[in-house]
C-alpha cells in the first residue's frame, strides 16, 4: 500500500435524515455498504419510527453502482448494527432488531435474497437479551458471532455458530452454538474476529471487576480458536 492516508476525497454514497451503523464488505472487486436508516426523536410521541436496513453497491473508486439503495429491511422493525461479509458467491448481511437477529443475501448483480416475510430471515432469537451480530467467512464456512447483553445490563457474553456458506440463513437459527466468552457483572466489552488457516481468531477487551466502580483497567486479549463444527447445508 502506498500514498498518504486518506489522500482521496470523501465520497457521498447515501443521503438520508439519519444514517447510522455503516458496515462494509468486498467481493474482491466491488464493495457492499450497509447501514441503518432512520431518525429518532426521544420524548416525542411517534418520534421514533422503525429503522430500515439499506445497502449500496460501490465501485472500487467509491462511486455507486445502483441508482437507488437496496432495501434489505423496509421499516418493519428497528434494524441496527448490521454486519456484512462476502460468503463465496454472494454477500451475507445480518443485523439486530433488539432481541433477534435477521439476515439477507445480496448477489453481485444487486439482487436481494432470503428477505423473509417480516424483513429478513430470522437467524437467532434470545429474549430478553439484546443481540449484536458479527459475521466472518472462512473458506466455505460462514461464522456468526453474537454478542448478548443481559437485560439487567450487567452481563456480556459472545457465542458463535457456523454453517456452510451455501446454506440457507435460517439454518443458523437452529444452532448449535459455542460460547466464546462470558463476562458476568459487566455491561461493557467488545470483540472482533478474523479468519486464519488454523481456525479463526478473536481479540477482545475485558474489564477488571472494579473497572466501572473505581476506574480500573481493561485488558485486551487475543485467542486462536479451532474450526467450529458446522451444520451441513441441508440443515443436518
Amino acid at each position: 500500500m502506498t500514498g498518504d492516508p486518506l489522500a482521496s476525497p470523501a465520497m457521498v454514497v447515501a443521503t438520508s435524515a439519519q444514517i447510522r451503523d455503516p458496515a462494509l464488505a468486498s467481493d474482491g472487486a466491488d464493495y457492499l455498504l450497509g447501514w441503518s436508516d432512520g431518525a429518532c426523536i426521544i420524548g416525542v410521541p411517534g418520534g421514533c419510527p422503525p429503522f430500515r436496513l439499506l445497502a449500496a453497491r460501490l465501485r472500487p473508486d467509491g462511486t455507486g453502482i445502483d441508482a437507488h439503495p437496496l432495501i434489505l429491511e423496509d421499516g418493519k422493525s428497528f434494524s441496527v448494527t448490521p454486519s456484512l461479509t462476502w460468503s463465496g458467491d454472494r454477500y451475507t448481511a445480518v443485523w439486530s432488531t433488539g432481541q433477534a437477529l435477521h439476515g439477507a443475501r445480496v448477489t453481485r448483480e444487486g439482487v436481494v435474497q432470503e428477505t423473509g416475510a417480516n424483513g429478513g430471515t430470522v437467524v437467532q432469537t434470545s429474549s430478553p437479551d439484546q443481540l449484536t451480530p458479527l459475521l466472518v467467512t472462512r473458506g466455505e464456512e460462514l461464522i456468526l458471532i453474537t454478542k448478548h447483553l443481559g437485560v439487567s445490563g450487567f452481563s456480556v457474553s459472545w457465542e458463535a455458530a457456523s454453517v456452510a456458506s451455501s446454506a440457507p440463513l435460517n439454518v443458523l437459527a437452529a444452532g448449535p452454538r459455542t460460547v466464546l466468552l462470558n463476562i458476568p457483572y459487566s455491561n461493557s466489552g467488545s470483540l472482533t474476529a478474523a479468519v486464519s488457516p488454523a481456525g479463526f481468531l478473536v481479540a477482545y477487551d475485558r474489564p477488571t471487576p472494579d473497572t466501572q466502580a473505581t476506574g480500573g483497567v481493561s485488558r485486551a486479549f487475543f485467542r486462536i480458536l479451532s474450526v467450529l463444527r458446522r451444520r451441513r447445508a441441508e440443515g443436518g
